[in-house]
């Protein structure tokens, strides 16, 4: 909901409102006797009460609703990136598993090589940096239909739909390069990840997708890390 855009109406109308009594002022004068007004005095004020009162209720409205979803937005959102954090993932590739068709599927675990090397050799904040660097890279290269989310710690997951195998294989390549060659870092810190990349097959579940995708990045570590590795059904 646009809660800036309901307050702006609410504000029309209460100016309406004021417009109109003051038009009806200057055609019927109100009455000098202020303890019995004339009708359309009475019934103007009456209206203008109802409205005030209707408008004072809907202000509150609006601010608790502003207020639950910033909440909602705080609870599924990561701090450090500013992308949608696990919690938020699950709960769509959960609803995406249950009504499943035939659009194609790719999830992409990403995962930064030797990140505790990093942190110790560094220092935390420039940690927390190199995760700010590879989440912009990754929401850069990101699709409108693309879901992207910091999936714990130094790992990333993205949710690719509607490509073929091949296509989300020079996806997840051109991520590589691109954090490969990231600049903008403290003492030219050369940051790589790992890419696990599992498609969506027949009788898969989220945790079975989930697995093969960590299976591919476990073998992408072992192989050296700084590559993609694909777990096909």
């Amino acid at each position: 909901m646009n809660y800036d855009r309901a307050l702006e109406r609410i504000r029309r109308i209460a100016a309406a409102i004021g417009i109109a009594g003051v038009l009806i002022t200057l055609i019927w004068p109100p009455s000098p006797d202020l303890m019995h007004p004339d009708a359309p005095q009475a019934f103007f004020s009456f209206v203008n009460c109802i409205m005030g009162l209707s408008s004072c209720l809907a202000v509150l409205w609006l601010a608790l609703g502003s207020q639950r979803h910033d909440l909602h937005t705080m609870a599924f959102t990561d701090v450090l990136t500013g992308l949608m954090n696990r919690r938020a993932f699950d709960e769509i590739i959960e609803r995406e598993m249950r009504g499943r068709h035939r659009e194609p599927l790719v999830l992409l675990l990403i995962d930064i090589d030797s990140f505790k090397a990093i942190n110790d050799d560094y220092g935390h904040p420039t940690g927390d940096e190199v995760i700010r660097q590879v989440g912009r890279v990754l929401e850069a290269n990101s699709r409108a239909n693309d879901t992207v989310s910091r999936y714990g710690g130094e790992e990333f997951a993205m949710l690719l739909r509607g490509l073929r195998l091949d296509r989300a294989e020079e996806i997840a390549e051109r991520l590589r390069a691109q954090i490969a060659g990231i600049r903008e870092l403290p003492e030219a810190i050369g940051v790589t990840v790992s890419i696990g990349l599992a498609v969506h097959g027949p009788g898969d579940t989220f945790a079975s997708l989930l697995k093969r995708s960590d299976d591919a990045l476990y073998f992408a570590k072992r192989s050296g890390r700084n590559r993609v590795s694909v777990e096909s059904v």
